[in-house]
C-alpha cells in the first residue's frame, strides 16, 4: 500500500527540498511525503511526474480498481490505464448526480459497481457503456452488530447518525420530532458538521432530542445496543452505510426512500417510509412503529437481520466482488 506523494518523495530527489520544509513549518503532523505537493513544488512540472509515475504503475499490473466518486480528482486518470490497454473497474462512491451528460473518460471503464440499480440509472441511462453490477455494503463491524440482540420492547429510543450537512435533512427531524414525540421518546443525534450551530438552536431546550457527538465507527456499533430504531431522513444518499449497520443490529428503520434503501428492505416486514419534506407521512409512519406489538417489533427486528445475512453479509459482499472481478478479468 502506498499513495503517489509518496511515491513522487521516494523518486524525485528535487521534490524533497521543499517537502522537508513545508513538513517542520506545519509541525511535523504529518509524514514528510505528505507536504511534497506544496507550493514550492506545485505547477506543470509535478504534474508531469505524476502522470510519469502513475504510467509506470499502471504498466505493472493486470488491471486498476478505482474506488471513488464520478468526478474525484484523480478520475481523469483512467486515460492512462485505457492507454495501456487495462481493465479498468470502477467502484463509484457516494450519490451520482442525476444529470444528462457524463465525461467521456467514463466509456472507457471496463465495468463499473454501484451500490444500488437506482445509483447505477442515473449513470447508465446517459452514457454508452451500460456495464455494470450492483454490489452493496456490508457493516465494518460485523461481529459486534451481529451480538446485539433481537428488539423485544416497545420502540422509544430513536438515532439518526451522519454528518451534519443540508442533505442529511436532520433540521426537518428535529422541527418534527417535538411536534408528535411522547415524552418518553428520545432521539439520539450522533454526528458533526457545518450545521450543528443550526440544528442545536432548532432543538432548543427539547430534552427529547440529545446530540452525541461525532463518534467511531466502534462506538456506533456499541451505541446500536440502547436504540430501538434508526431514522434516515436524507434527501440524497448512495447507501447509507448506517442502513446496513442497522439491519445487522436487527433495528427497525424509519427511512425516507433514498439510495440503496428500498432495495434493501425490498425482502422484510420493514415497511416504514416517509417522503423526507412531508412531516405528515413522518408522524404517521412513527405512530405505526410506536403502536407494533412486542411480536411485531421482534418480527420486523429478525427479519431485518435474516436479510443482512443473506445478501450483505461480509462474507456474501466480499464473494460477490471476487467473482465478479474474476469474470471481468476473464479468469
Amino acid at each position: 500500500m502506498t499513495s503517489l506523494k509518496e511515491v513522487l518523495y521516494l523518486n524525485y530527489i528535487s521534490l524533497r527540498p521543499a517537502a522537508l520544509l513545508s513538513y517542520y513549518r506545519n509541525g511535523q503532523n504529518a509524514p514528510v511525503h505528505y507536504y511534497v505537493n506544496n507550493r514550492f513544488n506545485s505547477g506543470k512540472g509535478l504534474k508531469i511526474k505524476e502522470r510519469e509515475q502513475l504510467r509506470k504503475v499502471i504498466g505493472e499490473v493486470d488491471s486498476v480498481f478505482i474506488i471513488a466518486h464520478l468526478f474525484s480528482l484523480r478520475i481523469k486518470e483512467i486515460s492512462i490505464a485505457s492507454e495501456a490497454k487495462k481493465k479498468i473497474i470502477f467502484r463509484t462512491t457516494g450519490s451520482i448526480e442525476l444529470r444528462k451528460t457524463f465525461p467521456d473518460y467514463l466509456e472507457k471503464v471496463t465495468h463499473f459497481f454501484h451500490h444500488s440499480h437506482d445509483n447505477a440509472h442515473k449513470l447508465h441511462n446517459y452514457i454508452k457503456n451500460r456495464n455494470y453490477s450492483i454490489i452493496d455494503q456490508s457493516a465494518p463491524n460485523e461481529e459486534l452488530l451481529l451480538k446485539i440482540p433481537p428488539l423485544k420492547r416497545q420502540p422509544s429510543n430513536f438515532v439518526a447518525i451522519g454528518r451534519f450537512s443540508a442533505e442529511k435533512n436532520f433540521q426537518f427531524l428535529i422541527s418534527e420530532f417535538k411536534k408528535f414525540c411522547h415524552e418518553l421518546d428520545k432521539l439520539y443525534l450522533i454526528g458533526d458538521g457545518e450545521l450543528k450551530t443550526w440544528l442545536l438552536e432548532e432543538k432548543g431546550g427539547n430534552e427529547n432530542i440529545i446530540f452525541m457527538g461525532q463518534r467511531t465507527s466502534g462506538e456506533v456499533a456499541e451505541f446500536f445496543r440502547s436504540v430501538d430504531c434508526l431514522i434516515i431522513p436524507s434527501l440524497h444518499e448512495a447507501g447509507p452505510l448506517v442502513g446496513i449497520e442497522a439491519m445487522a443490529a436487527a433495528k427497525i428503520i424509519l427511512s425516507s426512500p433514498v439510495g440503496a434503501m428500498p432495495e434493501r428492505l425490498k425482502d422484510t416486514l420493514n415497511n416504514f417510509w416517509f417522503e423526507p419534506e412531508d412531516g405528515g407521512s413522518l408522524e404517521r409512519e412513527f405512530k405505526r412503529i410506536k403502536n407494533l406489538s412486542l411480536k411485531e417489533t421482534e418480527e420486523i427486528s429478525l427479519s431485518n437481520r435474516k436479510n443482512y445475512l443473506k445478501s450483505y453479509s461480509r462474507e456474501k459482499i466480499s464473494n460477490l466482488y471476487c467473482h465478479s472481478i474474476d469474470r471481468i478479468l476473464g479468469n
